[in-house]
């Protein structure tokens, strides 16, 4: 019975602790549903870490536009406040509440590159994403004193040594009512970092690995 009683208690503590909702100016509801360190394997993300010394962490939000306003997903970062590192987005998935196989379709935010990546000819690639310096990216809008921006570039190649990468970043969201997923990749050779989710200067709720 005691073990039962421990199981319950523990269970309420865990979803308590994922409870954290916030809005922000009155206008936009997130809620911090869960964040959890995953492998190279999960199923709904399209990068994979080849280092030792970087961790994959996903955080799930309920986002809400309360005056159907667009969201800005690129105001997300993490925050490790050991080391004073501020992490970009490294990927993002947004779709449906509880339509979890579709997944980054139009409406809810589609991916740009920082940087222009061109092939032998002087011509974009086709199957990469595009480049438009004229969709904003408001990471850099916001700053933290004594904090470092780390901002971790996608390669569309196996070849570690290709110049095909790139940050990348996402256009708003005009959905108003959807899930995110946000991963961050991690430095994990420092100090054992501990983790904040912000939305601009924010802070949302605590990211755990």
């Amino acid at each position: 019975m005691k073990t039962i009683i421990l199981l319950v208690v523990l269970f309420f503590n865990i979803q308590f602790m994922y409870a954290q909702k916030v809005i922000i100016n009155d206008s936009l509801k997130i809620e911090l549903k869960k964040s959890k360190k995953v492998s190279k394997f999960y199923l709904h993300s399209a990068t994979k870490l080849k280092s030792k010394e970087l961790k994959k962490v996903l955080v799930r939000c309920d986002i809400e536009a309360l005056h159907g306003q667009s969201t800005d997903i690129n105001a997300f970062s993490v925050l490790d406040t050991v080391n004073k590192f501020r992490y970009r987005i490294a990927e993002y998935n947004g779709y449906n509440k509880g339509v979890s196989l579709s997944r980054s379709v139009y409406g809810y935010g589609r991916i740009y590159l920082k940087r222009q990546i061109l092939n032998e000819r002087g011509r974009p690639y086709p199957n990469l994403p595009k480049y438009n310096e004229s969709v904003p990216d408001s990471f850099d809008n916001f700053s933290f004193i004594g904090y470092t921006n780390i901002e971790v570039p996608m390669y569309f190649s196996t070849n570690k040594n290709s110049k095909k990468n790139s940050i990348i970043y996402y256009s708003s969201s005009e959905k108003t009512k959807f899930r995110a997923d946000l991963f961050f990749t991690i430095i994990i050779n420092k100090k054992t970092p501990i983790l904040e989710l912000y939305y601009g200067n924010e802070r949302i709720g605590s990211v755990e690995m």
